[in-house]
């Protein structure tokens, strides 16, 4: 009898949960996000695990939201009324309908979720996102004529590069320092045809690093071959 009253509660509540409408939602970890602990995210098939790597970003799972976005956990009281327990509702972005939800550790040993409304269907390989995690102002150039790209401290921001597909593109980072503008980063990118890149600025200590991240590409109709007749 207490398994049948366990199994009626768990199902009103996902019904419950269920008239809320689906969002797509992707995962990124900054640096080395330490003791992430297993969260849930609740789709039409039942409830899905979450996955954090600072390689690259998750594939996408759609998961119901409300003005929030609630992640559950496995409920380990034997008494519980559900299965899964919510154990943190991250605020969205207004009227997202699709976000990328960074998570990290602080210095101090906390975990943080951050989401940003971004989404991946339908982005080009030149749609790339910048996001930066210092206390300093960047100034990122792409490209060798162009204007670098300004972003403040905790700045997130989409920006169109102008390449060809599978050429390559000068990149210079600037920053201040000691009250002097010194250059942190200069290389060459590949610009490939089949990913966007998700661009990281960190700090550690006095130094700024710019960590590519390989986003790769939704596949259209219009990019899959057509068959042969």
């Amino acid at each position: 009898m207490k398994q049948l009253i366990l199994f009626i509660t768990l199902c009103a509540f996902a019904h419950g949960q269920k008239n809320k409408p689906l969002m797509d939602v992707r995962t990124l970890a900054l640096g080395i996000a330490k003791n992430v602990p297993e969260r849930f995210l609740l789709t039409e098939e039942g409830y899905q695990k979450m996955s954090f790597s600072n390689r690259q970003a998750s594939e996408i799972i759609k998961a119901y939201r409300s003005e929030s976005l609630p992640l559950f956990v496995k409920a380990i009281e034997p008494d519980a009324k559900s299965e899964y327990a919510i154990a943190e509702q991250v605020k969205l972005p207004q009227n997202t309908k699709s976000v990328l939800l960074l998570c990290w550790t602080t210095p101090q040993g906390k975990l943080r979720y951050y989401p940003i409304n971004d989404s991946i269907m339908g982005a080009g390989y030149n749609d790339w996102l910048m996001i930066n995690t210092t206390s300093k102002a960047v100034g990122f150039r792409i490209g060798q004529y162009e204007k670098p790209v300004i972003l403040k401290p905790k700045d997130v921001k989409n920006y169109k590069v102008r390449a060809e597909k599978g050429k390559g593109v000068p990149v210079v980072g600037k920053a201040h320092f000691n009250g002097e503008t010194k250059t942190f980063y200069s290389t060459y990118w590949r610009i490939r045809k089949n990913e966007r890149s998700i661009i990281i600025f960190t700090e550690v200590g006095n130094k700024i690093r710019a960590i590519k991240i390989g986003d790769s590409l939704v596949k259209t109709k219009d990019d899959t071959p057509q068959a042969m007749r």
